[in-house]
């Protein structure tokens, strides 16, 4: 196993800097837990209708925002690629780390990763989030006088080597993986998801994205309605789904691609919903920024993924936020086991898209071979394995540094 340097990473700070006072990014209507209406969604979506839905039941556009897709595409990458970089930055260009994010604990080693996860957070004060873009008209659907709540974000990351080996997986594996594929795979590796369904997609692929975030341009790019269902406990927990609007994009000028999921606050009135509209389930809500690049240099893989979730019900949001560090952490764990076992299915299979059907099996990852052609085809999605995953034994060596982030 390889050494690494120790990281250049956010200082220790208990408290979120005001606006005014950090430089990294400016919040935005976007990224926020509160989500956004159906009604802020762009007119023509390619629908799939739900088990219930009969085609006469959809109109002809459910929508009533002025913006197109690529509008709303370009205006959310604008708000989440300095945001994440407030993690890391990606290149010179962008502002160093700063004290917007503390380190939880030393990075955590599972065995299934070559690689240690470093996990952070921070608070976004409600005050922070009135004053940004949009929070009139958030408070205006809210009520009169309504304060946004703060926001407890987490973030996790770690590097790893380009290999499809055991500990570890290759570029290809994460492009189809996560950027290709995110609820395919996410179902895949998470025992708690029961279902993922595509409410609508929007026709963005062919676009080129110029951002003012980085100045830099992104392309094949995706929007989707995504509704995800997850088994959340025994009774009387109820299971939560979690509606969101999930956009993802690549850097044209290197191997780096984002992935956004912003929360739907009223999915049970949309008619493409299914899961929100079962009166059996909590709808809940998540909020994240996911960024997987190819580092300079040595060609590591980074991973890092920040979250803001709420999943209602009884649970109050104290406990979650504590048990959301260690969810986050074990996602590495759990990812690099699953797609080690994949790597064992050698089965040729279509494309399929997801389905509502809890017990049909996707197709599996691509073989190392497959890695060449990945940058230029998507690759089918990825299959779940059959029957439950053993627990993994977790190690008790020591915890090892995550390597610089680029200056």
């Amino acid at each position: 196993m390889r050494q690494h340097e120790p990281p250049t990473l956010p200082n220790n700070h208990d408290n979120e800097p005001t606006m005014a006072a950090s430089t990294a990014h400016k919040l935005g209507p976007y990224l926020r837990l509160s989500g956004i209406s159906i009604e802020q969604l762009p007119a023509g979506a390619s629908v799939a209708l739900s088990a219930n839905q009969h085609p006469s039941m959809t109109p002809a556009n459910t929508a009533i925002s002025h913006s197109s897709p690529l509008t709303l595409l370009t205006d959310i990458l604008n708000e989440a690629i300095p945001f994440i970089a407030s993690v890391a930055p990606a290149s010179s260009a962008q502002p160093a780390p700063g004290a917007l994010w503390k380190k939880r604990g030393s990075p955590r080693r599972f065995a299934a990763s070559e690689a240690p996860v470093e996990v952070l957070s921070r608070v976004v004060r409600g005050a922070d989030i009135d004053a940004a873009a949009g929070a009139d008209a958030r408070r205006a659907s809210a009520g009169a006088g309504t304060g946004a709540p703060d926001e407890t974000w987490v973030c996790r990351r770690s590097v790893h080597r380009d290999a499809a080996e055991a500990g570890t997986a290759s570029w290809a594996e994460f492009v189809q993986g996560f950027k290709e594929h995110h609820a395919e795979t996410e179902r895949g590796f998470t025992e708690s998801v029961v279902g993922a369904r595509e409410a609508a997609t929007w026709d963005v692929a062919p676009a080129a994205i110029m951002t003012t975030a980085d100045g830099e341009r992104w392309g094949r790019a995706s929007l989707k309605l995504v509704e995800m269902k997850h088994e959340l406990g025994p009774k009387p927990l109820r299971n939560r789904v979690f509606p969101v609007l999930q956009v993802a994009a690549e850097r044209e000028a290197g191997r780096e691609f984002i992935v956004v999921s912003i929360p739907i606050s009223d999915m049970q009135r949309s008619p493409h919903a299914e899961y929100a509209r079962d009166k059996s389930v909590v709808v809940a809500s998540y909020v994240s920024v996911e960024r997987i690049r190819k580092l300079p240099g040595n060609g590591d893989i980074e991973w890092i993924m920040a979250v803001a979730s709420d999943a209602g019900g009884i649970l109050p949001q104290w406990l979650q936020n504590l048990a959301v560090p260690r969810h986050i952490a074990h996602d590495v764990e759990w990812f690099l086991d699953w797609i080690s076992r994949q790597r064992k299915e050698k089965r040729p299979v279509p494309i399929q898209r997801m389905s509502s059907t809890l017990d049909k099996k996707l197709p599996p990852a691509p073989l190392p071979s497959d890695a060449a052609s990945s940058t230029t085809v998507p690759p089918p999605p990825i299959s779940k394995t059959e029957g439950q995953k053993p627990p993994l034994a977790r190690t008790d060596s020591m915890n090892k540094d995550l390597p610089d982030a680029p200056k």
